[in-house]
């Protein structure tokens, strides 16, 4: 199944789109976007898709997961937000439930002694650096992969197709682990 599925993604003809063009904001997408419209991303008590980047890279961030849940639907799967207590959005793969996210990646910048607000604390500033990554959670083992990222190469949105046989891969290790 899983070589069925691999070969199925591969065709041109089932590429995955995150162009904002194509489709409206997905219902999850957009409750998501409002809830985090403030510049205070995680402080808020409604359930949300895990979605954890800077205030410069959200436009991207909610097209790309407007693709991932829309293909993710596509293809048979259910997407759930979760309340903020248990941080992570849910892809049900063949009643596996697998957490994800969407981060961005920091740089550790150091601070200039002359721009220091206190003489103790951090020499570091974390800095976002507008690359984005795919990440499951909650999996340990068989050595099934399970971060993507923005590379030089390919961005995160030309790996939606690469993405969906490997989330599949591992709903079957961890039903299989479930069920011993």
């Amino acid at each position: 199944r899983v070589l069925f599925r691999s070969a199925f993604e591969a065709d041109p003809r089932n590429r995955i789109s995150t162009d904002h063009f194509n489709r409206r904001l997905h219902p999850l997408v957009s409750a998501t976007k409002s809830i985090l419209q403030d510049k205070v991303a995680r402080v808020h008590r409604e359930a949300a898709l895990d979605i954890r980047v800077s205030w410069e890279s959200r436009d991207r961030a909610y097209r790309l997961m407007n693709g991932f849940i829309y293909a993710f639907e596509e293809r048979g799967f259910s997407v759930k937000a979760t309340p903020p207590d248990k941080q992570g959005s849910l892809v049900v793969i063949r009643d596996e439930p697998l957490r994800f996210s969407l981060e961005e990646h920091s740089k550790q910048v150091v601070i200039p002694e002359s721009k220091r607000t206190y003489t103790y604390g951090s020499r570091f500033d974390l800095v976002p650096d507008g690359k984005l990554t795919f990440r499951i959670h909650d999996y340990w083992g068989q050595g099934a992969r399970k971060t993507w990222s923005d590379g030089v190469r390919r961005s995160l949105e030309e790996q939606i197709n690469d993405i969906i046989p490997a989330l599949v891969d591992i709903s079957l290790i961890a039903r299989e682990g479930r069920l011993k």
